[in-house]
């Protein structure tokens, strides 16, 4: 189905992906605002999704932003690889809000919601 080159090139991109992604979202994570992952929910549900949150902020809601709009394997894997860095430390409140979250996608059929690791 797949050539093994692009698969192997998609393994090599994505273990980059989280490289890149451990580093910069820990550096960030030192130095977030509690409770910045829920204005990234509130940001995507809107059409107010400009650069006007923090670093770590715009740079999830571009993530989820290009992942909504490809909804390509490629960018669900990248989404996935970027969220399970950033929500991995969720309270069970926090955690209710980005499964109703996620539950709200959902009805839109967009595959990438699968990526959401709740």
């Amino acid at each position: 189905m797949f050539e093994s080159k692009a698969l192997t090139e998609l393994g090599d991109l994505v273990s980059r992906v989280q490289q890149i992604t451990t580093y910069l979202i820990l550096r960030s994570l030192r130095v977030a605002q509690d409770g910045w992952r829920l204005g990234v929910m509130k940001r995507v549900g809107t059409a107010n999704r400009g650069n006007n949150g923090t670093q770590l902020e715009d740079f999830v809601v571009g993530v989820l932003d290009a992942a909504a709009e490809c909804d390509e394997i490629l960018d669900t894997r990248v989404l996935k690889v970027v969220l399970g860095a950033v929500l991995e430390d969720l309270g069970s409140e926090e955690a209710e809000h980005w499964a109703g979250f996620a539950r709200k996608l959902e009805r839109t059929g967009a595959t990438f919601i699968n990526s959401i690791p709740i």
